[in-house]
């Protein structure tokens, strides 16, 4: 593990590494900011939501390096996408990956794989070692990935872990100080009933698609979970999942 001025690198499997920042949304509620890089065994890298590199950058780029080549930068939904447009300047060879809806919002970026569009039927070159599961009924557009060798699950805003402990433990705030983040705490984990509802609310526009996709997921033999915002889950993930998509199975 090592520190920068404001982001924790951790390598938690031989192939997968997280980018660990604080965060904190509306300015509000810390509920801190990961990325994650999955090594596939040709050295390719899938960087999954690429995190600030304002304070970092030299020292995130430095350590991508390090690892691998970038292959594919991916946007796992239409929120997470606010710094790929740095990734794609360092690697312009790597492909861009996004959702519908979101070539329309980033206009200035030109995104390879759509899901939603072309992603759905063609091969990308990380299906061997990657499923993928878009969550088109879900709010946000999100894709969760599964890494096989790993075990691993790696999603954006389909699953949160309040307290954002990690990504705050190399500054002098705790991620549970302020009302606003104090409530969150609380409410934003697997176990919670507001989570539940949440997430309940937020596939009713097509629920059908998201008891397919949920139970997707659910069919995979992970036993961790990387997700953006929260700290990561390493021991019950599958109950973990099972417990904040109740209303879907």
């Amino acid at each position: 593990m090592s520190t920068t001025k404001e982001t924790s690198i951790k390598q938690v499997h031989p192939q997968i590494w997280t980018f660990t920042q604080p965060f904190t949304r509306s300015g509000f509620v810390k509920i801190g900011l990961r990325g994650t890089v999955i090594k596939l065994r040709n050295n390719d890298l899938f960087v999954f939501n690429p995190v600030n590199v304002e304070q970092d950058g030299e020292a995130i780029k430095k350590k991508l390096d390090e690892i691998g080549k970038v292959r594919w930068i991916v946007c796992p939904d239409l929120k997470h996408n606010l710094f790929a447009k740095k990734y794609k300047d360092w690697y312009p060879d790597a492909q861009l990956i996004g959702m519908e809806g979101l070539p329309e919002k980033k206009k200035d970026l030109h995104f390879d794989i759509v899901y939603g569009e072309n992603a759905n039927t063609q091969k990308w070159g990380f299906e061997d070692e990657i499923d993928s599961a878009y969550f088109s009924g879900f709010v946000n557009k999100d894709v969760a990935y599964f890494h096989h060798a790993s075990k691993t699950l790696v999603v954006a805003d389909l699953l949160w872990n309040l307290p954002a402990n990690e990504a705050y433990s190399m500054t002098n705030t705790s991620p549970k100080s302020g009302i606003f983040s104090r409530f969150a705490n609380n409410v934003m984990h697997p176990y919670s009933s507001w989570q539940r509802g949440f997430l309940k609310f937020a596939g009713m526009k097509d629920k059908d698609a998201m008891k397919r996709d949920v139970q997707k997921v659910l069919s995979w033999d992970f036993e961790r979970i990387l997700m953006c915002h929260g700290d990561p889950i390493e021991k019950d993930a599958k109950e973990a999942w099972k417990s904040a998509y109740q209303s879907y199975l």
